[in-house]
């Protein structure tokens, strides 16, 4: 019983030093697992500090980096504290580690622990042996220091270096408490507050946004002057330069330096500008500016989230007129589609209707031609749809091109003003195409003066007279009723009587149309004018003796006509003789005064002579158009010489009348329609029968028969004209005589007269 005690009591105690010894572990493993973790910490600090610094990422990816630092955190308290603090330590462990670090244990502690819990079943030498040896274990490991089992270097350098860690740490924060807190801000707080800068720089013209980005809209296509400046002033340092760090939604990056404007000086200059262009900006653009500074240590300063958005700008849909037209013109207010450049009555009041592309915030207008600073002129916006605007024009009286800028309410503006363009159309003066007809330079008294032409204007006219002037006369007004659609007809048309001028014999007087239109708008209407005829007042004798001289002359045209038609004849009868050289050899022999032709020679001298038979003949149909023309002109001449004879109201007219028309021009006229016709039918057919020999001799015969009856038309005409002619001559030489003796008699009465004078002035003296 007494030796199951004394191993009861050594059992006891070795379980106690061993349970001492597992405590002495485990204080050992959570020191230096809380020193790795402040250890861990330091280092996560110093890095989340470097990052930051360095590149100062947004705020997701810092909170990214938040959670991260926690997670590690975490995985070395788990690691490094909780793990060997829930780890088992067997007292089979433990007694190995003591038997390794003691030798002098000899086995005895292990041999105890592990027969320890078996000795019951055992006998009583057994247990007596295992009792001595637990004795022996016992009294051992209570001599043995636990505190070798440990080395104290880890442990030791492990908290060497978490306390370098907190003083790291600890000296930041003493010294740099700007620092410390800003990065408590950022990487705790997640806060947006930046680290302290060497330099500070501005970019003006971006609004922030619900985003927290700064952004400006420019239209598509344009280009942005992006302007920095650079502050000087107090401790900030100027930078070296400053750079643009851009992508854009078309995957595009680059880095551009800005260009410096001028060379600002510290102490003299607040600020020193850069600039840089965006040039045709298509998408949207995310950029930061960042300073610069080479070779200098310390944090520069850089504007992020900034952005440049380029939207469709404003532009105008639909634009219609709203026309109010002047009262003369009779036409109804209109709304008019502009579809290019528009033509408007001037005097027209107009309002412009248009519906922009976007909501807009401001419109304004000028006109081509202002100052480049002259001041714009505001659009009407409606309230209710920003897209709808008015402008009221007034009365367009000229020429105009109008240059909309519209501005929409994210600030964006058409970069080419938008063009309307109106023309005024101005009232037309009055046309006056028309002119005296029937009578020449020269009237009797008691002539009538038709006129024939139009009369118009775009919007109607009012009243139309004949404007006369004489030389030592005020002008006469004679107005006449205006014509059924401005048209003037010398049968039906107006006609000024010479009896009811201010003119005298002998007088010249200048005729002119005029014609009044209802323009309104300005003093007084427009008036149109033809051009100015001049009229010479003659007695009846000196017309027809102007006339007679013409005739003479008509006279001497027909027997030109005469002559050429004769020469015709003669070629006629020549390609004649050629078609049929053997009838021509009878002609000549019987004539006496052709040789005849010999042989073979005279055969084939038809068909030789083709071509010039055929010019022949041209000639011919060239001299008959030729010959007929003229005398269609002359009958013309001979109806004008009528009809000016009729409207001077000469007396005698009919027998005159039945002369000229009668004898003259309707025997012309149907010489013209009937003979001159068939005689080129006939011409035309000899030409086309020139190969065939009999055929062409017959239709050349009755050719020259046609010509030959048209011939004997003429010859008689012209003898009817010469009787008159020299009736004519014998009735001039006869005016001559009375002329002759009314100068005889002036100067007899002057005379006369004189001798009277003389004899009264001898008596008195």
């Amino acid at each position: 019983m007494a030796t199951v005690a004394a191993a009861d009591t050594s059992d006891i105690a070795i379980h106690s030093r061993l349970d001492k010894l597992r405590g002495l572990i485990r204080g050992y493993l959570a020191g230096r697992g809380l020193a790795y973790v402040i250890i861990a910490a330091a280092l996560l600090f110093w890095l989340s500090l470097l990052v930051d610094w360095l590149f100062e990422p947004s705020r997701a990816v810092r909170l990214l980096m938040l959670l991260a630092v926690g997670v590690a955190l975490l995985a070395v308290v788990i690691r490094s504290i909780l793990c060997p603090l829930l780890m088992r330590l067997s007292d089979k462990s433990l007694a190995l580690l003591l038997e390794r670090r003691f030798d002098e244990l000899g086995d005895r502690l292990v041999t105890s622990v592990e027969l320890g819990d078996s000795s019951a079943s055992r006998g009583p030498l057994a247990k007596a042996m295992l009792a001595t040896t637990q004795a022996r274990a016992g009294e051992l490991a209570q001599e043995v220091p636990l505190g070798r089992v440990l080395r104290r270097r880890p442990l030791v350098l492990a908290i060497a270096l978490a306390v370098v860690s907190l003083m790291s740490i600890g000296g930041f924060g003493w010294f740099l408490p700007e620092a410390t807190a800003t990065w408590a801000d950022r990487t705790l707080m997640l806060g947006d507050e930046q680290w302290p800068r060497a330099t500070k720089i501005y970019v003006d013209g971006f609004e922030p946004d619900e985003q927290g980005r700064r952004i400006v809209k420019v239209a598509r296509g344009s280009d942005l002057q992006l302007t920095a400046r650079a502050d000087l002033r107090g401790e900030w340092i100027a930078p070296d330069l400053l750079e643009v760090h851009y992508d854009t939604d078309e995957g595009g990056a680059d880095r551009t330096p800005m260009s410096k404007r001028g060379r600002a000086i510290a102490g003299r200059d607040d600020f020193q500008e850069f600039r840089f262009e965006f040039q045709d900006l298509q998408s949207t653009t995310r950029f930061s500016v960042v300073a610069v500074r080479r070779g200098v240590w310390g944090k520069d300063d850089r504007v992020d989230n900034l952005v440049i958005e380029a939207v469709s700008p404003p532009d105008i849909e639909n634009i219609s007129l709203r026309c109010q037209f002047p009262d003369y013109l009779g036409k109804e207010a209109a709304d008019l589609p502009v579809t290019g450049i528009m033509t408007l009555p001037e005097g027209t009041e107009v309002e412009v209707l248009a519906q922009a592309s976007k909501p807009l915030q401001a419109a304004t207008w000028r006109q081509v031609g202002d100052a480049a600073d002259a001041e714009r002129a505001k659009i009407v916006i409606d309230q209710q749809d920003r897209r709808r605007m008015t402008l009221a024009l007034g009365e367009v009286t000229a020429n105009m091109t109008l240059l909309f800028t519209l501005e929409d309410t994210d600030g964006v503006s058409n970069q080419q003003p938008i063009r309307l363009r109106l023309l005024a159309q101005l009232d037309e003066i009055p046309l006056v195409d028309a002119r005296p007809v029937g009578v020449g330079s020269a009237v009797t008294p008691q002539a009538r003066i038709p006129v024939a032409g139009e009369l118009t204007d775009d919007h109607g006219l009012t009243n139309s007279w004949f404007q006369i002037e004489a030389a030592d006369a005020a002008p006469q007004r004679v107005e006449f009723d205006l014509p059924p659609e401005g048209r003037l007809d010398k049968q039906s048309g107006p006609r000024l009587n010479v009896s009811e001028l201010a003119v005298v014999l002998g007088e010249k007087f200048r005729l002119t149309l005029r014609a009044a239109d209802n323009y309104p708008l300005g003093d007084e209407p427009h008036v149109g004018s033809s051009e100015r005829f001049e009229f010479e007042v003659i007695t009846e004798d000196e017309l027809r003796a102007r006339l007679e001289s013409k005739e003479v002359f008509l006279r001497q045209r027909l027997s030109s006509v005469a002559d050429e038609l004769i020469r015709v004849s003669d070629t006629l009868t020549r390609t004649r003789a050629r078609l049929d050289p053997v009838a021509a050899e009878d002609a000549a022999a019987d004539d006496g005064d052709a040789e005849p032709a010999a042989g073979a020679e005279a055969a084939a001298a038809p068909r030789s002579k083709l071509p010039l038979n055929a010019l022949a003949i041209e000639e011919a149909l060239q001299s008959r158009d030729r010959t007929q023309n003229e005398i269609l002109d002359i009958t013309a001449e001979f109806d004008s010489i009528l009809e000016e004879l009729i409207n001077n109201n000469v007396s005698y007219l009919e027998k005159t009348q039945e002369r000229m028309q009668g004898l003259i021009s309707r025997p012309l006229k149907r010489l013209i329609k009937e003979d001159y016709r068939a005689w080129g039918i006939q011409l035309r057919q000899v030409r086309a029968n020139l190969e065939d020999r009999d055929r062409a001799v017959e239709s050349l015969d009755v050719a020259r028969a046609q010509l030959a009856a048209i011939l004997q038309e003429i010859e008689e005409v012209l003898l009817k004209m010469e009787d008159f002619g020299n009736f004519q001559e014998s009735l001039a030489r006869l005016r001559k005589i009375i002329a002759d003796h009314k100068e005889i008699s002036r100067l007899t009465r002057e005379r006369r007269e004189q001798i009277k004078r003389d004899l009264r002035r001898r008596l008195l003296d």
